[in-house]
């Protein structure tokens, strides 16, 4: 399937819509009063089902044309990924592991931080960052603006969250310093996660992970929801 230069660029607004909608809505439904455990069975049995489907149009050029015309991912897919599992599967597969394996606080924002930092990183480094590639970016190419837009973005998510999720401790003025300390702490992480690239391990695979560890191991999270983990 013959695609113009410029679709990569046509398809990104949907591609980020997509995966920012996917995370909310996945981080909503696990949030509520769902089974966890049932939870996850499913969403490891679409992870799966996913991934068959994706491996099998690998290896079939017919199945492959099919897969990449079909609703929704002629929108959201790149060119690169006709010949590669896509990026589709390793969000699936991220935020499987980050929910089987972390808090449930933890796992939720982590998941929030992938479907919003990381697409606001893009769109801020992609339209304020210098184009002279030597200027304004790190060693391996993502811009300073970027990624101080996924930490602010980070931060903010954090507030949001805390606010509505957690309760006070023992007074509101200690509560507040505490949600603001742990809402930077947490975009940090979610910028730093952002930023650093793992052997080229796909983003949607390392930033939910990374950023969970580092909750998890190096942040108060705990204090605010101590009837939780």
């Amino acid at each position: 399937m013959a695609r113009h230069k410029n679709d990569d660029a046509r398809i990104e607004p949907f591609r980020r819509i997509w995966h920012s909608s996917i995370g909310v809505l996945i981080c909503f439904l696990y949030w509520i009063n769902v089974p966890i455990h049932m939870f996850n069975l499913g969403l490891l049995c679409v992870t799966m089902m996913y991934g068959y489907l994706d491996w099998r149009r690998l290896r079939n050029p017919k199945d492959n044309e099919a897969f990449m015309r079909s609703f929704p991912l002629k929108y959201i897919m790149r060119r690169e990924e006709k010949s590669r599992m896509t990026s589709s599967f390793y969000f699936l597969v991220g935020v499987h592991i980050t929910l089987a394996l972390f808090s449930k606080p933890i796992a939720a924002l982590s998941l929030l931080y992938l479907s919003w930092c990381d697409p606001v990183a893009a769109i801020v480094g992609r339209n304020y960052a210098p184009k002279d590639l030597k200027k304004g970016r790190f060693w391996n190419g993502k811009s300073y603006v970027g990624t101080a837009a996924a930490a602010v973005t980070g931060t903010l998510i954090s507030i949001v969250f805390f606010l509505c999720t957690s309760r006070p401790v023992e007074s509101m003025a200690g509560y507040l310093i505490l949600v603001a300390v742990t809402s930077v702490m947490g975009g940090l992480y979610a910028a730093l996660a952002e930023l650093v690239t793992l052997n080229d391990l796909d983003d949607n695979l390392t930033i939910p992970i990374f950023s969970a560890t580092m909750l998890t191991l190096f942040s108060p999270v705990g204090t605010l929801y101590a009837d939780l983990i």
